[in-house]
């Protein structure tokens, strides 16, 4: 399997504003940012929600076929029965992950790896340039995936390995 990109896109239903959505089956799952407040997704998905759920963060809203939300559909398949890394790239050097993916192919049997690239619009280069002999899914967002309020990810509070300065992010990609 070749290097693969996919896009989480931001979408709007019932002018109810959410991270991205999936199809489901008959429906479809859309993930809210939790500052929505459940009273006002219950009111404006009506008879089409099926379950709302959640964290502090996020809230997941099941909505039925009736919705007449087009998502694009799960693909589990891509990486069924194998050995798969998850991370987040914050920036990182494409020789730097692949180096970290034949460290863990050849030590500990990766087979397989899901990498979340949170830098703004993707990184044609990295992508270009990320050489690898073990099927990669890199998935970019169309809107900065961290709280604005929240602390740098580079920051040594949140990385002890960072480099030393920490403070509030200079873009919100981070």
């Amino acid at each position: 399997m070749p290097i693969l990109r996919r896009q989480i896109n931001a979408v709007d239903f019932c002018g109810i504003a959410g991270l991205g959505a999936v199809s489901e089956g008959d429906g479809a799952t859309l993930w809210l940012a939790a500052d929505q407040g459940v009273g006002e997704v219950r009111e404006r998905l009506g008879a089409s929600l099926v379950a709302l759920g959640g964290t502090r963060r996020t809230l997941r809203a099941r909505l039925d076929g009736r919705a007449g939300f087009e998502a694009p559909g799960r693909e589990t398949a891509l990486f069924a029965g194998l050995n798969v890394l998850v991370a987040i790239r914050n920036g990182e050097r494409s020789e730097a992950v692949a180096d970290w993916l034949g460290y863990h192919a050849q030590g500990h049997g990766a087979e397989a790896a899901l990498i979340f690239d949170r830098t703004e619009g993707g990184d044609d280069a990295f992508f270009q340039t990320l050489g690898t002999d073990l099927p990669v899914v890199i998935v970019t967002a169309d809107r900065p995936a961290g709280h604005p309020e929240g602390p740098d990810l580079r920051a040594p509070e949140t990385a002890p390995a960072a480099s030393p300065g920490g403070g509030a992010p200079a873009n919100a990609w981070h």
